[in-house]
């Protein structure tokens, strides 16, 4: 689903956006919850390329080693801009929720902003003898 989401804001931003998307890992015994990492890639180009005019970038990074995920996913955004009256949602919130229900001590998230960069970090300890989902 990521793959298909990711191809079209390629499309819709095809020549205001550099898209970076990579996966590493085997990822076919796994499963997480449905739309769990959904929301952080959303806010990438809700938060960050949609509020600019001009050309901007968007790294997205998942990595499966010895049943640990890792996402990554780096965009820039400028302070400047005028506020969006769509920003300010509960999608972080419950994704917060989310990881504490089904992974409450095997999760960590970093969020971080910095002067035009916004980074965030989700590391998962998956268990591939259990589904990891609702």
């Amino acid at each position: 689903m990521l793959y298909d989401y990711i191809a079209l804001e390629r499309v819709r931003c095809e020549d205001r956006v550099e898209i970076s998307f990579e996966t590493k890992g085997n990822f076919s015994d796994y499963k997480i919850p449905p739309l769990l990492l959904m929301p952080f890639i959303q806010n990438a180009f809700k938060h960050g390329i949609d509020m600019q005019m001009t050309v901007s970038y968007i790294k997205i990074s998942i990595c499966l080693d010895i049943n640990k995920l890792q996402l990554q996913v780096d965009n820039n955004f400028t302070r400047n801009e005028v506020a969006d009256p769509k920003a300010g949602g509960i999608g972080i919130q419950n994704v917060k929720r989310r990881l504490h229900h089904y992974f409450s001590d095997r999760h960590t998230l970093i969020i971080k902003p910095d002067s035009n960069n916004f980074s965030v970090k989700l590391f998962l300890s998956l268990d591939p003898n259990t589904t990891n989902e609702i």
